[in-house]
């Protein structure tokens, strides 16, 4: 699943579960949802990540400032909720694209969102 197939844009869903045999491919590329990088945005109900994979490509000369909101995944409805993680990156989770250091959270942004 690539939000935007081939460039950066916004993929809209509901209910969404993402299973073990899913990867979503993400391009971090600036500081803009949609413009500059990936986003999925699950409008109505829940997001489940049954340990689907997180592939996260960033450009080499994108040097973002610490704690810069990349919000991957967009829940806007304050009651929806994400449950389950990313394969290998539980709660916390820290890992590096391109020299630059993510940390994981399935509770950021407003607080249902999936942040690096």
């Amino acid at each position: 699943m690539t939000p935007g197939f081939g460039g950066t844009g916004i993929l809209e869903a509901s209910n969404l579960v993402l299973n073990a045999n899913v990867t979503v491919a993400m391009q971090i590329n600036g500081t803009n949802a949609g413009a500059d990088y990936d986003q999925l945005v699950v409008s109505n109900g829940n997001l489940t990540i049954g340990s689907a994979a997180l592939s996260l490509t960033t450009l080499t000369n994108l040097s973002p400032v610490f704690g810069t909101d990349f919000r991957l995944v967009n829940l806007p409805n304050a009651a929806s909720t994400v449950n389950g993680t990313f394969a290998g990156l539980p709660e916390g989770s820290i890992f590096t694209n391109n020299d630059i250091i993510y940390q994981i959270s399935y509770a950021g942004g407003d607080g249902n969102d999936v942040t690096p």
